[in-house]
């Protein structure tokens, strides 16, 4: 009997420590399962304005010098629009047809607007800015290509702006015609007279008139 106690007590220690040794494990495997939490940090940054170009101004069509000249128009003057809707802006100046399909736009002060229609006289052929100021030079106000060139710019200052510029044709012994463009943008043509930029135009090719009419 002695002998059974002893083996009972044996055996009732045994099964506590391994008890003991079960419940451990389970701790140390619940502690492996989770692991502490980290705090995250969250970086909050300030958006990337640096690809985002300014809205340009639109065309005040009482503003000359507001006007920007391309090879898609002038102004708010846009080559392909419907004729006179395109027009319809000008108020402020008086209207005159110079010749079958040429109208021009005049105001005190201002260099002179002329637009050429097509065949059908519905939509706008080409644009155009032309004049000189009160002493023969540069008139006080004009619109100007995206590279600064206006009425009265030198040929120089032409030539500097537009590297690609093209001679196209002799309209006189001072008098040069010049064209900057594509096909697919259109083309801005400049009259040249005695080195100095008299007439500006928008057209599908290149093209220095020698006159608007006739």
């Amino acid at each position: 009997m002695a002998t059974t106690r002893r083996s009972l007590r044996h055996c009732g220690v045994a099964t506590m420590v391994i008890g003991a040794l079960l419940a451990l494990a389970g701790c140390s495997v619940e502690a492996a399962a989770r692991p502490p939490r980290t705090p995250v940090e969250t970086q909050t940054s300030a958006p990337d304005t640096s690809d985002v170009s300014p809205t340009p101004a639109a065309a005040d069509p009482s503003d000359i010098s507001t006007w920007v000249i391309s090879g898609a128009g002038i102004g708010p003057i846009e080559r392909g629009a419907p004729y006179p809707e395109a027009v319809v802006g000008l108020s402020a100046f008086a209207a005159e047809e110079m010749c079958p399909g040429m109208i021009v736009f005049e105001r005190e002060g201002t260099p002179r607007v002329l637009v050429s229609l097509s065949e059908d006289g519905a939509a706008v052929a080409t644009v155009w800015v032309s004049g000189r100021g009160a002493d023969g030079g540069a008139p006080s106000v004009t619109p100007v290509t995206a590279a600064g060139i206006g009425l009265g710019s030198s040929l120089d200052e032409l030539e500097a702006a537009y590297p690609e510029l093209q001679q196209i044709v002799q309209i006189a012994e001072k008098t040069w015609g010049y064209a900057v463009g594509d096909e697919e943008s259109g083309w801005v043509d400049f009259i040249v007279d005695d080195e100095s930029v008299l007439t500006i135009g928008s057209s599908e090719r290149p093209r220095a008139p020698k006159e608007f009419c006739g």
